[in-house]
């Protein structure tokens, strides 16, 4: 044992003596239960009880048998971007280091974000048609789902997809009435606040939330494969007709 601890950079770091927590006293007099990185001259009974990470983490979970609106299964995997709160240069409570080692700890975070970052997924999955899913990957929706459960912010101007929008339509889309213009409906960025919601309070931050992979089943998969392959048949022959009445014209 050694008359002195030893802190490393890029960590939160509390300290007991004798098995009791103690606090790190500042130049100024205030208390604080994280101990700043450095030499501290302490007692032979003295020493760091728990170091915590100030680096983002990564934390990525696949999410299998999720059921659609219409019932079909898929998969949806999702990454979350996290770190623990506590850092007094951001303006946060340093007491929230503790309460994340004492009220939640790494297998707690674990265990809870798994089961929340699943619950949130298999709703997601519930809101839309096994067609919609694709669209999930980017995390922001510019049209509305079929279902109408996640696009409460969202306005779409109906668009034929065998057709191409006059020129009159995409005027009256890009500069028309402000409640016509479509609304990005961000589907991340509503589960990372209802995450936030719930761990904040242990001192757990969720900074990003991306849906890197979504998978059908092979038959749909193909299905999906094949009516992109025709629509994009339909509208390269729309092209070309267009284009044909046109020289014929000249």
């Amino acid at each position: 044992m050694k008359p002195y601890i030893r802190v490393p950079e890029g960590t939160y770091a509390l300290v007991q003596h004798q098995g009791q927590d103690v606090d790190y006293v500042k130049p100024d007099g205030s208390t604080t239960p994280v101990w700043p990185p450095g030499m501290h001259f302490a007692s032979l009974f003295t020493q760091v009880s728990q170091l915590v990470t100030k680096q983002y983490i990564v934390f990525d979970t696949p999410v299998k048998g999720c059921k659609t609106a219409d019932d079909v299964t898929v998969g949806i995997d999702m990454c979350l971007i996290l770190r623990i709160m506590g850092d007094e240069s951001k303006g946060e409570d340093s007491e929230l280091v503790r309460r994340f080692v004492y009220e939640l700890g790494p297998n707690g975070l674990e265990i809870q974000l798994r089961a929340a970052q699943d619950e949130a997924v298999r709703a997601l999955a519930r809101s839309v048609e096994h067609t919609e899913v694709y669209q999930l990957r980017d995390g922001t929706m510019r049209e509305k789902f079929k279902t109408g459960a996640l696009n409460f912010r969202t306005n779409r101007l109906h668009v034929d997809e065998f057709n191409f929008p006059t020129a009159d339509e995409e005027t009256k889309e890009e500069g028309g009435d402000s409640k016509d213009r479509k609304v990005l409906y961000c589907v991340t960025e509503d589960i990372k606040r209802s995450l936030n919601e719930q761990f904040n309070t242990y001192g757990v931050q969720i900074t990003s939330v991306a849906i890197t992979n979504v998978t059908l089943p092979k038959e749909f998969q193909t299905q999906m494969e094949n009516r992109t392959t025709h629509l994009s048949a339909i509208k390269e022959q729309k092209m070309k007709q267009l284009s044909d009445m046109q020289m014929l014209e000249k």
